[in-house]
């Protein structure tokens, strides 16, 4: 994950409560490469009720070099 990403992701989990729920979408293709891995798993306990689910960006309507596009939403709870 971006440096920025990360500084922005400490600063807004701070301000969140307890059971809060959170929604991420990356680019499954960048999902390794970009940090998001690590960075979930560097959360360890702080969260809960993790769900990983890669889902189509675009529809039929999309060109052929990008119609097939997957984004992993990463949808948790904050402990």
């Amino acid at each position: 994950m971006a440096m920025w990403g990360r500084l922005r992701f400490r600063t807004f989990w701070m301000w969140r409560l307890s059971g809060a729920v959170f929604v991420i979408s990356v680019n499954a293709k960048h999902f390794q490469s970009a940090g998001f891995a690590a960075q979930m798993g560097a959360l360890g306990d702080q969260i809960h009720s993790l769900t990983l689910d890669d889902v189509r960006i675009y529809d039929d309507r999309a060109d052929d070099a990008h119609r097939n596009d997957l984004a992993r939403l990463m949808v948790f709870k904050k402990a």
